[in-house]
């Protein structure tokens, strides 16, 4: 851990609060932004702090009041409907860690969040998310997140899981590469203005991608000597489908070797 030195914004109060060092070494360079919540550093207010990748301080940044009065609107709203919508999740997980969060229950890889002393509404839209994007067929049982206390976080211990922490950091993936399919996707479904559509073109382009990994899978298992090539022609001609790039074959590799080992 990284014990940084923060000053409140708001009325200057100074304290240290720990940061992990897997967040900090995420990137060679760049800002990280952290929100630090009433208690941990001032007891009064909360506030957003920039830090380096040195652990140095770089800014800080107000949560006034109207902000949190807006935010607890947001999540009373929340409560209130079975699921919030896609925007809703990306504006409290951020992007890039819903598409890994995405991919990761695709692929069924294990998922954790690193939590705090402070309530992690991040916890419940990772499970709602992860539940509602996946055909019935493969939800299974309710999608499980662990949750890790920062202080108990052990990087080996959590190497095979996608770890998140609350301030939409990603500190592990426990695969190789981008989650570039799920980003693409997710960018495609908010060309849609209507919420419930939006879930449903992802569920759809989802549903989609497992039915050619399928389809691959028997493809497979009939010629186990096939090029990967003739595979793809196969796969072509079956499902009349476009030509799989290398990408999208890649990843239906990944789906067989993970969902039927």
């Amino acid at each position: 851990m990284k014990e940084v030195r923060v000053k409140c914004p708001i009325c200057d109060y100074e304290s240290s609060i720990n940061i992990p060092e897997e967040i900090l070494s995420q990137k060679k360079f760049g800002i990280f932004k952290i929100e630090v919540p009433a208690g941990a550093a001032c007891r009064s207010h909360r506030f957003i702090v920039f830090v380096d990748t040195k652990g140095i301080v770089r800014g800080y940044e107000r949560i006034d009041v109207l902000m949190e009065h807006e935010q607890n609107i947001d999540a009373r709203s929340k409560n209130r409907s079975s699921f919030p919508s896609l925007s809703e999740a990306i504006k409290i997980i951020g992007l890039e860690p819903l598409a890994h969060l995405m991919h990761a229950r695709i692929f069924d890889y294990k998922r954790a969040i690193l939590i705090d002393n402070t309530s992690d509404e991040i916890t419940e839209v990772l499970k709602i998310m992860g539940n509602i994007i996946m055909p019935r067929e493969y939800r299974g049982h309710e999608s499980e997140v662990n949750r890790i206390k920062i202080g108990e976080y052990d990087k080996e211990k959590f190497k095979d899981f996608l770890v998140i922490d609350l301030n939409k950091n990603i500190i592990n993936i426990p695969w190789t590469g981008k989650a570039k399919f799920e980003e693409e996707i997710i960018k495609k479904a908010l060309e849609i203005f209507n919420p419930k559509e939006q879930l449903k073109l992802l569920q759809r382009d989802i549903k989609n991608f497992i039915h050619r990994a399928e389809n691959t899978k028997l493809l497979m298992e009939e010629d186990q000597e096939q090029s990967k090539s003739d595979l793809i022609r196969k796969i072509t001609k079956e499902l009349r489908i476009p030509k799989l790039s290398k990408l999208e074959l890649n990843l239906i590799f990944e789906f067989i070797k993970n969902r039927y080992p």
